[in-house]
C-alpha cells in the first residue's frame, strides 16, 4: 500500500488561507470610508456650512457672521472664547457642539 504525503499540500492549503483571510480583510472598508469615496465620486462641492458660513470667509466675514449670529441667539460663546458653540437637541437630550476654524494667510488675506 502506498501512502500519500499530505505535507506539501498543508502547506499549500495554509498559504491559500492566509491569503483568502488578508485578502478578505484588506477589502473590508467601514461605513465611513464608504461614504467618503461615493461622495468624492459624486464630484459634488459644498461650500457653504450651517448658519451662511462658507469655506473661504475672510477672519473678518466669519466673527461678523458668529457675531450677529450669537446676538440672535441661534449660537453662543465657547470654551476660552475661541469656539462657536452651537446647542442640539436630540431625544430630550441637549448637546453642545463646538467649533471653530483655522485662518490660512493667502495674499496678504485671511482664508478660512
Amino acid at each position: 500500500m502506498t501512502a500519500f504525503n499530505l505535507k506539501p499540500f498543508s502547506n499549500t492549503y495554509r498559504i491559500a488561507f492566509l491569503l483568502l483571510i488578508f485578502i478578505g480583510v484588506s477589502s473590508c472598508q467601514s461605513q465611513y470610508d464608504q461614504t467618503v469615496k461615493k461622495e468624492m465620486a459624486s464630484g459634488r462641492s459644498i461650500e457653504t456650512l450651517k448658519f451662511t458660513l462658507a469655506f473661504g470667509d475672510t477672519k473678518k466675514e466669519f466673527f461678523a457672521k458668529c457675531w450677529e449670529l450669537n446676538k440672535k441667539g441661534l449660537i453662543k460663546q465657547g470654551p476660552k472664547n475661541q469656539y462657536v458653540a452651537y446647542e442640539l437637541k436630540k431625544k430630550e437630550r441637549l448637546q453642545s457642539l463646538t467649533f471653530s476654524t483655522e485662518f490660512l494667510m493667502r495674499s496678504k488675506k485671511w482664508w478660512g
